[in-house]
């Protein structure tokens, strides 16, 4: 009977060997596949930060790109704002001058007219005839 029970020892040791030595098979293909996907997740990982090293550097240059293009607008609209504001002075120059001369025009009317006058009521003094529409009294 301690034969069997060696039998049976020997056996379940033998069981417990096998598998204790499949565990240490799958622990060492689990450890192999970790290996490999760290391997990849450092790969992955390096041309990630490549990619982010490359569009750090295309934002920066991109950053002084909006930069000059902001101080070029900035430079457009106070150039604008200049050509409005002298067009709005020329306006007025000339609103002013036009309203001086229409003025001008006004004064001069009249006295072409105050002039016209007197040498027609002279003409009349001196005998000449005065236009019907221009008689006073029944026509």
């Amino acid at each position: 009977m301690q034969r069997r029970w060696t039998k049976a020892r020997q056996s379940h040791f033998c069981f417990i060997g096998r598998q204790a030595e499949q565990a240490v098979a799958d622990a060492q293909a689990q450890a192999a596949r970790l290996a490999a996907e760290m391997l990849a997740a450092r790969a992955s990982s390096e041309a990630m930060a490549a990619e982010l090293a490359a569009a750090r550097g295309q934002l920066k240059e991109q950053a002084v790109q909006i930069g000059k293009l902001a101080v070029e607008f900035e430079q457009a609209r106070l150039y604008s704002m200049r050509a409005i504001d002298d067009a709005r002075g020329e306006t007025r120059a000339w609103r002013e001058r036009c309203a001086s001369v229409e003025a001008q025009a006004v004064a001069r009317a009249r006295e072409d007219n105050i002039l016209l006058e007197t040498f027609r009521q002279l003409a009349y003094q001196r005998g000449a005839t005065i236009p019907a529409v221009l008689q006073k009294g029944p026509k």
